[in-house]
C-alpha cells in the first residue's frame, strides 16, 4: 500500500560494499550547506566556531594587581562594588590582591569565576550579561570578552556531522566532504582535475569552475580557504575576491567601481589586476578606479585627478586626459641610511600552516616589509613578532593566534613596544577628533574669553556638549535622539532642539573672528583654525596635525565615523605627541588611501622616530618606502 512505500523511502540507505557501514541518503541538497538549518551544524548554528569567554580577555594586563583593576569585567560600572568583596576574599585564601597578576598561580581562576561570600563569581556576572544581551550596547560589552573557538562537533566546517562522510571517488583516492571543505582555492583545483565523472552536473561544474579558480589563482589569493570567515582576511584579499567574484560574470556593458584594489599589494600583483581589468573594458565595461598607485595612474586610459587638497579644499577636477608623465616628486627625499649593528633576531617564527623562518630586525633603523600576497608578512611581524614583544614588555598580547615563535634574542634592548593600527582604545559615541588631539579644550577657552561670552556669563564648561552648563537640555549634548525598542535595534533622529550642534543656543552661536562656535567645531580645521591665535602648544599640535595630513578633519567629528587609515594617522599623532624613545613601532599598510605626495611627509615623522632611538617595522608594499629605509625584507 501507499502507506508501505512511504516507509521505504524513508528507509533508504548507503552501504559500503566493503563493510558494515550504512548511512541514509542525502536527498536534499541544501543539507550540505552551513546557511539553513538542514544542512547547518547544530552545535555552532552553521557558524564554524562557537563564543567563550577567554580569560585573557578578562585579565588584559597581566603587570596590574586585581586591586588596580586586572579583572576587566570588574571594572563595569555597575560591577565596581564587587571588587572590594573579592579581595577580602582573596586574602582568606591566601593570595595577595596587590601583587602582579602574573605573580599568582593558575589556582586563583577558582576564587575569580566562582562565588564565595558576598562575592559572586566572574561566571555568574557573564550569566547576567548574557540575559540583558537584547541591549546593543550589553551585546557589545559581552563580545569584548569572547573568543571564538573552533566548534568540536563540525571542526570548523559548519556543516551537520553527519553529511561530513560522504565520499566523492578521485583517480587514486577518496574524498570525504569533510576533506573538500578543508581544501584552499589551489587544492581544490587539484581536486576537480582529479574527479572523473561523466555526470552532466559534475561535467558542468568543472566547466564553471576552472576559469574562476585559474583567476583567484592568479590574483594572489590561492592561500584562503574554503570555510576561511571573510572578516579575517585583509582588505587587499577581500578586494581582489571581489574581483574573482564579479570578473567570472563574463560581462558587457557594466560599470564597475573599484576602491584601492592595490592596497598592500606589490608592483608584480598590481600588474596583474590591471591585466584582468583591461579584459573587463575589452568587453565593453566600464572601468572606474579610486587609487593613488603611480602605477594605475600610468596606465589607464584617462587620468581624472581631483584636489587641490582634501576635505573641503578637494572635490575639484584639476586635471583630466590622458596619463601625465611620472614627476620626479620624491627625488630630493635626502634619505640617509642608517647602519646599526644592534638588532632583534626572531628564530623559528611560524604555525603548521606556515613556513617556519628566521629574521632580523635592525635596531634604530626603519625596518621595510614587502612581498607578495600571502607570503605571510603579517603573520611573521605582527602576530609572531609583535605579539612575543607585546607579552614580554606589557605582560599580554596583542592577538590570540597560531603562530609561535622559537626564541627571540633582543627583546631587553627596546623599552617599549607600540602597534599602530586603527584602535584608538575606548572610543564612544560622544570621542571627538578636537577632544582626542586636545584642539578643542584651546578653542573653548578662546571664545569663553570673547566679549560676547563674557558679557553673557559664559565660561569653558558652557561651550562643551558633555557639561551640563553647555549641552542642549533635550538631546544632552547628543546631538542625536535615540529612541530603544527593547527587543530592536535604536533608532535616532536629529535633535530638533539643537538641530545636531549638541549645544545650547546661545554659546553655539558666540561668534568670534565673524564665526559661530557651532562651525568651528563642525568645519574642516584647515578652514577655521588659522584664524585663532593658539599657544604655543596648541600651534605645535596644530602642526603635526598638518604633517599627518588630517587638517581636512573638523574638531567635533566623531572618532567612530573615521576611516581606518585616519585613526591610524590619529594614533601616530598621540605616540609624536609623547616623545616615546627606544620602543619598536609596528605600522601596517600606511599608504592607505594617500597619494605619493601625502606620504612623501611620513619621511618627516619616521626621521623624527629615528633620532630618537625608536625602531620601526614598515609592512607595506608602496614603492615609495623603497626610498626611505635602512633595511629590506623581502618575503
Amino acid at each position: 500500500g501507499e502507506e508501505d512505500l512511504q516507509a521505504l523511502k524513508k528507509e533508504k540507505k548507503l552501504n559500503c560494499p566493503s563493510c558494515n557501514y550504512s548511512r541514509e541518503e542525502v536527498d536534499d541538497i541544501r543539507m550540505l550547506s552551513p546557511i539553513n538549518a538542514l544542512g547547518a551544524c547544530p552545535a555552532c548554528d552553521g557558524h564554524g566556531a562557537t563564543l567563550e569567554i577567554d580569560q585573557n580577555k578578562v585579565v588584559r594586563e597581566n603587570n596590574k594587581s586585581i586591586s588596580e583593576g586586572a579583572i576587566h569585567v570588574l571594572n563595569y560600572v555597575h560591577f565596581q562594588h564587587f571588587l572590594p568583596e573579592l579581595i577580602n576574599v582573596l586574602k582568606k585564601n591566601g593570595y595577595d590582591p596587590y601583587s602582579p597578576f602574573s605573580e599568582l598561580d593558575e589556582g586563583v581562576w577558582d576564587i575569580i569565576e566562582n562565588d564565595q561570600g558576598n562575592y559572586p563569581g566572574t561566571n555568574h556576572l557573564f550569566e547576567y550579561l548574557e540575559s540583558k544581551k537584547y541591549k546593543k550596547s550589553v551585546r557589545i560589552y559581552l563580545r569584548g570578552f569572547k573568543s571564538e573557538h573552533e566548534c568540536q562537533s563540525c571542526e570548523g566546517t559548519r556543516i551537520n556531522s553527519s553529511c561530513l562522510d560522504l565520499v566523492l571517488e578521485g583517480r587514486k583516492e577518496l574524498f570525504s566532504y569533510k576533506n573538500i571543505l578543508g581544501f584552499n582555492l589551489t587544492e581544490l583545483r587539484g581536486f576537480l582535475k582529479e574527479v572523473e565523472s561523466n555526470h552532466p552536473e559534475v561535467v558542468k561544474l568543472k566547466k564553471l569552475l576552472k576559469p574562476t579558480l585559474d583567476l583567484a589563482i592568479d590574483l594572489g589569493v590561492e592561500h584562503l580557504g574554503l570555510t576561511r570567515k571573510l572578516k579575517s582576511i585583509s582588505g587587499s584579499e577581500y578586494q581582489r575576491l571581489l574581483l574573482v567574484k564579479y570578473m567570472r560574470h563574463q560581462t558587457s556593458d557594466g560599470f564597475y567601481i573599484l576602491d584601492e584594489p592595490s592596497l598592500g599589494l606589490n608592483l608584480t600583483y598590481q600588474k596583474k589586476i590591471l591585466t584582468h581589468l583591461k579584459t573587463l573594458a575589452e568587453r565593453k565595461n566600464t572601468v572606474l578606479l579610486v587609487e593613488h598607485s603611480p602605477f594605475f595612474q600610468q596606465n589607464c586610459d584617462e587620468l581624472i585627478e581631483l584636489g587641490p587638497d582634501a576635505g573641503n579644499s578637494g572635490g575639484e577636477i584639476v586635471y583630466q586626459g590622458k596619463p601625465k608623465k611620472k614627476k620626479q616628486t620624491i627625488s630630493d627625499l635626502g634619505w640617509d641610511k642608517l647602519k646599526s649593528k644592534k638588532k632583534i633576531k626572531i628564530k623559528k617564527v611560524g604555525s603548521t600552516y606556515l613556513e617556519k623562518k628566521d629574521f632580523e630586525i635592525k635596531l634604530g633603523s626603519l625596518n621595510w616589509v614587502t612581498g607578495d600576497p600571502g607570503s605571510g608578512k603579517t603573520s611573521y611581524f605582527i602576530y609572531g613578532l609583535a605579539n612575543e614583544l607585546s607579552y614580554y614588555h606589557e605582560g599580554k598580547l596583542l592577538f590570540n593566534t597560531p603562530i609561535e615563535c622559537k626564541s627571540v634574542d633582543g627583546m631587553d634592548l627596546v623599552d617599549g613596544i607600540y602597534y599602530l593600527d586603527s584602535n584608538l582604545g575606548r572610543v564612544t559615541s560622544r570621542s571627538t577628533v578636537g577632544t582626542y588631539v586636545g584642539l578643542s579644550p584651546y578653542i573653548r577657552k578662546i571664545y569663553a574669553s570673547s566679549k560676547d561670552a563674557v558679557l553673557n556669563g559664559l565660561t569653558d564648561g558652557h561651550f562643551s556638549p558633555n557639561s551640563s552648563l553647555g549641552q542642549c537640555l533635550e538631546c544632552e549634548g547628543a546631538g542625536k535622539i535615540i529612541v530603544d525598542l527593547q527587543y530592536f535595534e535604536d533608532v535616532e533622529f536629529v535633535c530638533e532642539s539643537c538641530n545636531g550642534q549638541k549645544l545650547k543656543e546661545v554659546p553655539a552661536n558666540i561668534k568670534l573672528n565673524g564665526i559661530p562656535f557651532h562651525e568651528v567645531m563642525s568645519k574642516e580645521m584647515n578652514s577655521v583654525i588659522p584664524s585663532f591665535e593658539l599657544t604655543p602648544k596648541g600651534n605645535r599640535i596644530y602642526e603635526y596635525i598638518k604633517l599627518l595630513k588630517i587638517d581636512y578633519l573638523s574638531l567635533g567629528r566623531g572618532l567612530n565615523t573615521l576611516s581606518g587609515g585616519e585613526r591610524q594617522r590619529l594614533k601616530m599623532f598621540s605616540i609624536l605627541q609623547k616623545r616615546i624613545k627606544n620602543s619598536i613601532f609596528f605600522f601596517e599598510n600606511l599608504s592607505f588611501g594617500l597619494s605619493e605626495r601625502e606620504l612623501v611627509s611620513f619621511s618627516l615623522i619616521f626621521e623624527r622616530l629615528r633620532q630618537d632611538g625608536n625602531t620601526i617595522v614598515l609592512i607595506d608594499n608602496s614603492p615609495i618606502f623603497d626610498l626611505m629605509h635602512d633595511y629590506k625584507i623581502a618575503l
